[in-house]
């Protein structure tokens, strides 16, 4: 299981990654601002989102 925690938007808020290495499935948790940023995470960890 991988968690990555990513600071956000204007107020940095604090934006969850989930994600499954096996399955290369992903989640996103208050994703708030910033989607490039989210996005780009997600691909470094070669994660597809599937869910938000």
């Amino acid at each position: 299981m991988l968690l990555k925690t990513l600071v956000v938007g204007p107020i940095a808020a604090n934006c969850y990654l989930l994600g499954c290495p096996q399955t290369g499935e992903g989640a996103v948790i208050d994703p708030g601002d910033e989607a490039e940023k989210i996005l780009q995470a997600a691909q470094e960890a070669g994660l597809k989102i599937r869910y938000i």
